[in-house]
């Protein structure tokens, strides 16, 4: 399913990723469910941005956002809307470099992929949330680590996703429900969370339907 992500969460996200050290351009940041590029424009913009202020060429900045952004989108609509939505904000870098983006937005579903070779410095987004009724004996076994009583939810297994493709000292930034925190199927969740990751802070949105 594709979900909106409001722009002040977008901008709240993205200055805890500034506060903790991810310089977009410079870090490697993933977007699991990239959707719409609610995420990967504003990256990009920022690079762009930050870049053409200091005039650096526009070879160099298009090679800056493809080699340090990627998302992954199930959706081949919302991935194409990505592509289209990124093309359109560095035009003018396109333009100048006679060239078209190549930018990594994977189409496939966030869960049943491997561990990259190269761990992200960052990842963050809103992943998709909503119970899995009747998981594979797969799923189940590869994702034990977050799943009790066999009760699965999308989100806990972005969160584990998150968990291995990060590089030890990268960060996470997700919005999920507040269930994780106390209920008592993400009990195996919390344990996973607290054995492998440092919890820096975990902020309640209070207005959800705004």
């Amino acid at each position: 399913a594709a979900y909106f992500t409001p722009p002040h969460l977008v901008s709240y996200v993205l200055d805890i990723m500034l506060e903790q050290g991810i310089e977009p351009g410079k870090h490697r940041i993933l977007d699991p469910a990239s959707g719409g590029a609610a995420f990967l424009v504003p990256l990009a913009a920022w690079i762009a941005q930050n870049a053409r202020q200091k005039s650096i060429p526009a070879e160099t900045i298009l090679q800056s956002i493809e080699l340090t952004l990627a998302g992954i989108e199930i959706e081949p609509q919302l991935a194409k809307l990505s592509h289209t939505l990124l093309a359109d904000l560095l035009r003018p870098e396109l333009t100048a470099a006679r060239r078209s983006l190549n930018i990594s937005i994977t189409r496939t579903s966030t869960p049943k992929l491997e561990t990259p070779n190269t761990p992200y410095d960052a990842v963050i987004g809103n992943p998709p949330y909503g119970r899995v009724f009747r998981p594979s004996d797969a799923l189940l076994s590869r994702f034990a680590d977050v799943i009790t009583d066999g009760y699965v939810n999308l989100y806990a297994l972005f969160i584990e996703q998150a968990l291995r493709w990060v590089r030890p000292g990268g960060l996470i930034c997700l919005i999920v429900p507040m269930s994780f925190i106390g209920g008592a199927y993400f009990a195996a969740l919390r344990k996973r969370i607290l054995e492998v990751a440092d919890v820096l802070r975990v902020d309640p949105i209070d207005k959800r339907s705004d």
